[in-house]
């Protein structure tokens, strides 16, 4: 194996830890328990493969990542938010 093939490894454990960190917010907790250990790591878990099964769906056209997933699904719940914000608005006032 050489040096790029070790790269190229590590670049993927790198930006996995940026996703997780960055745009995901994992890493403000601090766990203290062997249980909360366990159950941050599930939620790690779950995240990661509903994103993956997400941008699997999505992928059709072009390759996608996991943070052009996580940017699209924050686009489509603001955008959703803000109409059922709308939407309550108005009803509320007629």
């Amino acid at each position: 194996m050489n040096i790029l093939s070790y790269y190229n490894i590590r670049w993927n454990i790198e930006t996995g830890y940026r996703y997780f960190k960055d745009l995901l917010g994992f890493d403000e907790y601090q766990l203290l328990s062997y249980k909360g250990i366990e159950r941050f790591w599930c939620v790690q878990f779950l995240a990661y493969n509903y994103l993956e099964c997400q941008r699997k769906d999505w992928e059709k056209d072009h390759p996608l990542t996991i943070g052009d997933v996580v940017r699209r699904i924050r686009k489509e719940l603001s955008v959703n938010s803000s109409s059922t914000f709308m939407n309550r608005h108005w009803q509320t006032n007629l």
